[in-house]
C-alpha cells in the first residue's frame, strides 16, 4: 500500500478547512443558535489533525511553498550559504524520497551549489528571522552547473569541503 505524502494530505486539510470556514461562517450567521447547542468536544482536534498541525509548526522555518520555492530562515550567524546548504539537503531527500532521479553529488559538487546560490541570491550576512526564498529552478540550475565542472575544479573544491563534515548527507 503506497503511503500518502504529509504535505499532500496537509493540503486536503487546508482546503478542507477553508470550505469549511466559508461554508461554516454562512451557516453561523444564518443559524448561530443552533451552533451555541453543539458539545464543546465536537470541535477538539483529533490526534491525526494535532499531529499534523504540529508537523506544520515545524517547518514553518524551512516550508515548501507551491513545490517551487523553499523559504529559509536564517538563525544566529548565519548567510546564505548556510540557508542554501540547508534547502539543497532538504531538497535532494525529499526527491529522493519522491523516487525522482537525483545526481550523485560529492561534498565538492554541494560546496559549489551551495556557494552558487548564496551569490545568485546576493550574498552575505543575514539578520536574525530574516527569511530567504530559494526556487527549486535555483537549485537545479546550480546542480547543472555543479556537474559540468572540470576534475581540477573539483580537487580545487576539497580544500573548502573538508571543513564542512556535514556535507556527507
Amino acid at each position: 500500500m503506497e503511503r500518502t505524502p504529509k504535505w499532500l494530505l496537509l493540503v486536503v486539510i487546508i482546503v478542507g478547512a477553508g470550505i469549511f470556514g466559508y461554508f461554516g461562517a454562512k451557516a453561523w450567521k444564518s443559524y448561530p443558535e443552533a451552533f451555541q447547542k453543539l458539545p464543546a468536544a465536537i470541535f477538539k482536534l483529533t490526534e491525526e489533525e494535532t499531529l499534523i498541525e504540529e508537523f506544520v509548526q515545524e517547518r514553518l522555518d524551512i516550508q515548501l511553498i507551491g513545490e517551487k520555492t523553499y523559504v529559509e530562515t536564517a538563525e544566529k550567524g548565519e548567510g546564505l550559504t548556510h540557508l542554501a546548504r540547508r534547502t539543497l539537503k532538504i531538497y535532494l531527500q525529499e526527491k529522493t524520497q519522491a523516487f525522482e532521479l537525483v545526481p550523485e553529488l560529492t561534498p565538492e559538487h554541494k560546496i559549489y551549489i551551495e556557494d552558487y546560490i548564496a551569490k545568485q541570491k546576493g550574498g552575505g550576512w543575514l539578520k536574525l528571522g530574516e527569511k530567504v526564498e530559494i526556487s527549486e529552478d535555483l537549485i537545479q540550475e546550480a546542480i547543472e552547473k555543479a556537474e559540468n565542472l572540470s576534475p581540477e575544479q573539483l580537487q580545487n573544491l576539497t580544500q573548502y569541503s573538508q571543513l564542512v563534515p556535514s556535507l556527507g548527507y
